[in-house]
């Protein structure tokens, strides 16, 4: 249901109007690479807006705003990949080490909250064989993946 709802939100005409503030991640774990990668869809107008438009200013917007620590809550570091153009959306790309697995970490999305009361950020989690959705509001603290 979320799944459907996030593709509706950030493609097709809803677009145009841009009726609400959101964001869709995907969330993956590659545990013969020890990797997680995290996939942002993002209205592209919001996150320059806020980011700018350089990779680099949008790395160090994205790094406070987009957190994930492991089990023992130690941090996991979120490389900048790259981003690409989708329609009027931006495709982010993360990739970290995640050398212990995602057992037990937590996450927390904070992206675009900071400007927009309305900001929804929707993470669809895959590992380990789960599959799970997080929702991420202004003021939401970190949230333990399932």
């Amino acid at each position: 249901m979320i799944a459907r709802l996030a593709a509706a939100l950030l493609t097709g005409p809803v677009l145009a109007a841009h009726p609400m503030h959101t964001s869709v991640t995907e969330l993956t774990y590659a545990p013969s690479a020890r990797s997680v990668s995290l996939t942002i869809r993002v209205f592209a107008d919001d996150f320059i807006a806020a980011a700018g438009g350089g990779d680099s200013a949008a790395a160090a917007y994205i790094r406070p705003r987009v957190t994930l620590t492991d089990g023992e809550g130690r941090a996991i570091v979120l490389r900048w990949e790259r981003r690409e153009p989708a329609g009027d959306a931006l495709l982010i790309r993360l990739r970290g080490d995640a050398s212990t697995g995602l057992a037990g970490a937590s996450l927390r999305h904070t992206l675009l909250c900071e400007r927009f009361a309305d900001q929804v950020n929707i993470v669809q989690v895959r590992y380990g064989g789960r599959s799970a959705s997080l929702l991420f509001t202004p003021g939401d603290a970190a949230k333990q993946l399932p």
